[in-house]
């Protein structure tokens, strides 16, 4: 029975982060490193590229919310997004720094990722395996290039992503998800919902296709979970997804309603074709290869570190890792079929698609530094170790393309 066996046992042969000394400095060199990287958006005003528009000031936007009438286009009478309502409250708290809220929502979401992938990876009792998942993460390109371009869709979904797939891991109630976090246990199944649906109405109201996310991520647990295991608890997942979505849309409603009677050009609100001459292919789509970060070779090398729990892992640990690579499988599935163009007019943001499989590479990082310290407790040194040395100092590598770009700050 592997039930209660996360958290590690008996003396540690590696020491690395094995302290909480040692891993607070590591945290803290991790977000310095990011810090200053974004000195030039932190010290200055955020350029007008792509999504990131000027935004009019805080009585104009709340007034953008409330107005009959929205000048976008030709102009409409449907109502504003809950957006500009969100922005509003930022930009009343912030004493109408509406320069100061853009900031604080396009750079808030690289922490708020970081610490949704350290709180998905909470009940495996690992707090090394938090540290490197939640490092793992910040390491991908995904972020940067969605920052690089502008892209208010794959910066909002590479915050939320992990917050979606952690309240989806959990509503299967599975080990070790089967018990709560924290004093007060586990929080009840509408509470869990409601919660999920808030997060969902807040990502829904700046990009639409966290609706597309939220589903995709719950029938990739679904799959992974007939794959590995068969457990039918798992469709606690799918239904979920589906629950959390009609939550976040009934939070959203008068937008919703608006953007239903428009008709067949309702499924717009997703996101528009692209060109396929424009589209990344597999290869990019696999290292996350979207923008000007992510084109080195050595950015195979996370995806390749991600395999660490399947080879060692036992147990649980092994079949979260069959889920979670299965997310990613769908993930970029999806992403390779609107890229091509197959799904015709329905054409999700490929940042925002690629946003599950960038948090399930992640955990399973994070899943292997757990398997390490569980699974191959007692046994001699051997070929398992050995990978395990060989992934981790891949995943370590797999970094550099991101980390070279540190002290130019070019994302």
């Amino acid at each position: 029975d592997d039930r209660g066996r996360f958290a590690p046992r008996g003396p540690r042969r590696s020491r690395v982060l094995a302290t909480r000394l040692s891993r607070l400095v590591a945290a803290l060199v991790i977000a310095l490193l990011v810090v200053i990287g974004l000195r030039d958006l932190t010290s200055g005003a955020l350029p007008a590229v792509g999504q990131f528009l000027p935004l009019s000031s805080w009585s104009g936007t709340w007034h953008q919310f409330f107005a009959s009438w929205q000048p976008a286009g030709v102009g409409t009478t449907a109502p504003a997004s809950p957006a500009f309502a969100a922005l509003g409250t930022l930009g009343t708290v912030l004493l109408g720094g509406m320069g100061l809220a853009e900031k604080v929502l396009v750079l808030g979401c690289i922490p708020v990722g970081a610490w949704g992938v350290s709180r998905l990876l909470g009940p495996l009792g690992s707090r090394r395996a938090r540290l490197v998942g939640a490092a793992s993460y910040l390491g991908l390109p995904l972020v940067y290039d969605a920052l690089a371009r502008g892209r208010w869709d794959g910066m909002v979904a590479f915050a939320l992503a992990p917050w979606v797939l952690s309240a989806l891991m959990r509503a299967t109630v599975l080990d070790p998800y089967d018990t709560g976090l924290g004093r007060h246990g586990r929080q009840p199944p509408r509470a869990q919902l409601l919660g999920l649906g808030v997060v969902l109405a807040i990502g829904i109201a700046f990009v639409p296709a966290m609706a597309v996310v939220a589903l995709l991520c719950g029938v990739g647990l679904w799959l992974g979970s007939l794959l590995v295991r068969g457990d039918q608890r798992a469709g606690g997942a799918v239904r979920s997804a589906i629950g959390g979505v009609v939550v976040a849309l009934v939070l959203c409603a008068p937008w919703v309603i608006g953007t239903v009677l428009s008709g067949p050009h309702a499924v717009g609100v997703f996101g528009l074709p692209s060109g396929l001459s424009g589209s990344p292919g597999w290869t990019e789509l696999l290292r996350f290869d979207v923008g000007p970060v992510g084109g080195s070779a050595l950015s195979w090398l996370l995806p390749a570190a991600a395999l660490l729990p399947l080879i060692i892992g036992t147990g649980p640990r092994l079949a979260w890792a069959g889920r979670l690579w299965t997310v990613a499988l769908v993930s970029w599935g999806l992403a390779w079929a609107v890229g091509r163009g197959w799904t015709g007019s329905f054409a999700p943001s490929i940042d925002a698609l690629l946003a599950p499989a960038a948090v399930a590479l992640a955990a399973c990082i994070g899943l292997g530094v757990a398997a390490f310290e569980t699974d191959l407790f007692g046994h001699r040194f051997g070929w398992r170790q050995m990978v395990t040395s060989v992934m981790m100092v891949a995943a370590l590598a797999g970094m550099i393309p991101v980390v070279a770009e540190v002290p130019n700050g070019s994302f």
